[in-house]
């Protein structure tokens, strides 16, 4: 597996407050992509230092990846320094129960179908 194919995934991946991908925003770079023979890792930079939403685009980053690659452990954390709640945000990311919690309610609210678009 190459990052391109990583990348592609990200091209699908919906910023929750702009209809734009997380590529073309800028908030994951390919070089914010580490793949080794089990693991997937990606760094990313929420929109702003207060992004409301940090948290929700990573759980987003770390459901699309999944979905495409189920037998590799997916890392995905808030690059270090450009989210003033880095901690929180990188625990509902990785955190098993606040992470299932919030694609229950991404998927019941109907967000997660549109903020990844289907390939």
């Amino acid at each position: 597996m190459e990052t391109e194919a990583v990348m592609a995934i990200l091209r699908r991946v919906l910023d929750p407050e702009h209809p734009v991908n997380v590529v073309e925003m800028g908030l994951v770079k390919s070089e914010d992509v580490t793949i080794t023979k089990d693991a997937i890792s990606i760094e990313f930079a929420p929109t702003s230092p207060m992004c409301p939403m940090g948290a929700v685009i990573g759980i987003i980053i770390r459901k699309a990846v999944e979905d495409e690659f189920p037998e590799k452990k997916v890392n995905v954390t808030v690059k270090s320094g450009t989210h003033m709640r880095e901690d929180a945000c990188n625990t509902m990311i990785n955190d098993e129960d606040q992470y299932q919690s919030a694609i229950e309610k991404l998927t019941t609210s109907g967000a997660l179908d549109r903020l990844i678009v289907k390939g």
